[in-house]
């Protein structure tokens, strides 16, 4: 008789993980926070990265958009 299939191991194979644009920690992607533009995707694990990429990002750009 076959052992049954693991199902913890077949969810775990089906997460797909993205890293955090700031820290490049990996995140699931059900978890990150996602910013959507145009043509791209941002990921980041939580609000204080993003913070600190949209800070950099005001720097960056003089605060216009």
């Amino acid at each position: 008789m076959a052992n049954p299939p693991n199902q913890l191991a077949d969810r775990s194979a089906a997460v797909t993980i993205v890293k955090c644009e700031v820290c490049l920690k990996d995140i699931p992607r059900s978890e990150a926070k996602s910013p959507e533009a145009q043509d791209y995707l941002i990921y980041f694990c939580g609000l204080d990265c993003y913070d600190r990429w949209n800070q950099s990002s005001d720097k960056s750009t003089g605060g216009e958009l």
